[in-house]
């Protein structure tokens, strides 16, 4: 399964590597933690010429949790609040407005 899903990233990174040449490209997120996908756009990065962009593994975290405890903060997002005194919940429940 981790295979095939590291098959069709690396094919659609040559595909928009070859109709848009550039000097680097990057993969971010959680995903650009993977050694095997690392591996895989490293090997396409050599092959095509650009530069490969990753951010240390310890950097390649999914955000999605902070973005959504600092939507919930009371203070709302931007530079009132204060990030890391927002607690985050992953079970929260969603109600509607």
């Amino acid at each position: 399964y981790q295979e095939s899903i590291f098959e069709a990233l690396t094919m659609r990174a040559r595909r928009a590597l070859d109709e848009f040449p550039c000097r680097s490209f990057a993969c971010v997120g959680g995903v650009a933690r993977n050694k095997v996908l690392r591996g895989k756009l490293d090997a396409l990065a050599e092959a095509l010429g650009p530069e490969l962009l990753l951010a240390p593994p310890e950097f390649c975290t999914d955000n999605a949790a902070m973005i959504a405890g600092l939507a919930g903060a009371p203070d709302g997002p931007g530079p009132a609040a204060e990030p890391l005194s927002v607690d985050v919940d992953p079970n929260l429940l969603l109600a509607r407005v």
